[in-house]
């Protein structure tokens, strides 16, 4: 059996992974999980893998005994350095603060294992470059970033724009920019690729615009702040049409993403047809990073 354990001080999507992983308690789900709650409605709290399993969280977060009670986790440490990491097989970080993704990343990296960072998977291109280096180096298992690469509606998007390329992008998104703009950020890649040349944001950190441009001259306008709805829109304009996309099937993604976490930690193949290459992730975090500095 492989053992993960949840790690983090604040943590994020708490509830999702490991009930997915684990499987829940339906009614303390019910009771504990608030908004993630909806992200398992219809199962019935059975695990994805029964050789799989959370087997402990680490984590100064006040709900860390619910997220145990509720996905059936054995063992919960109050800090994050109480975890012994060798007593585990890997870990999900689900820190909040991608800030803080690196160090917490190091212990387990540094002993080959297998280690998944939720998003943002670092807020500077030197943290994502040592974690790449401390993978490669001890033959560790590594993933991280948005769920939102596995959205069957990105995924429909992605594949109309290969066909036929918009003269124009707008993507809305709520939130503030490390904390929820990753996710457009992200989507953008996906859609358009690495090679961005020129980026230039407005507002702060809580709410902005940024446009982007690529080297094959494709355009883009990401808008951000809590004053958007809670999901992702994408207006594609072309010469002879627009076309709009709503990434709203959180349910999909997650459950998706959770299906490859084991299927990667057992090294086998997924029925996802990417799977977050370091080259992405260096522009997804570069473009984080440019504006971040240059709005904060």
């Amino acid at each position: 059996m492989k053992r993960l354990a949840v790690i983090g001080h604040q943590l994020t999507h708490k509830f999702i992974y490991p009930g997915h992983i684990n499987g829940f308690d339906v009614d303390k789900m019910r009771q504990f999980g608030g908004w993630m709650a909806d992200m398992h409605r219809g199962r019935d709290g059975s695990p994805l893998n029964r050789d799989v399993r959370v087997v402990a969280i680490a984590s100064s977060d006040a709900s860390a005994g619910e997220i145990a009670e509720a996905c059936f986790i054995d063992h919960v440490y109050k800090t994050v350095e109480e975890l012994p990491p060798d007593s585990v097989d890997g870990v999900l970080i689900l820190e909040n603060d991608g800030a803080k993704h690196l160090q917490l990343a190091r212990p387990f990296l540094e002993r080959g294992k297998f280690v998944y960072c939720d998003k943002p998977v670092a807020t500077t291109v030197s943290d994502l470059e040592e974690m790449q280096r401390l993978a490669m180096q001890n033959d560790a298992i590594w993933m991280g970033g948005s769920a939102l690469r596995y959205s069957p509606k990105l995924q429909a998007a992605t594949r109309f724009i290969a066909q036929k390329r918009p003269t124009g992008l707008t993507i809305v998104g709520p939130g503030t920019w490390y904390d929820y703009a990753c996710h457009t950020v992200e989507a953008l890649q996906v859609l358009f690729g690495n090679t961005i040349v020129s980026v230039q944001p407005v507002g702060n950190l809580s709410a902005g615009a940024v446009a982007i441009q690529w080297q094959d001259g494709a355009l883009a306008t990401l808008l951000f702040g809590r004053g958007y709805e809670p999901l992702f829109r994408i207006h594609a304009f072309f010469m002879d049409e627009m076309k709009e996309w709503i990434i709203d099937d959180a349910y999909d993604y997650y459950l998706s993403l959770s299906k490859v976490l084991v299927q990667r930690l057992y090294q086998l193949p997924s029925d996802v047809e990417q799977l977050h290459p370091w080259e992405d992730l260096h522009a997804i975090t570069s473009l984080l990073e440019t504006v971040g500095r240059q709005i904060q």
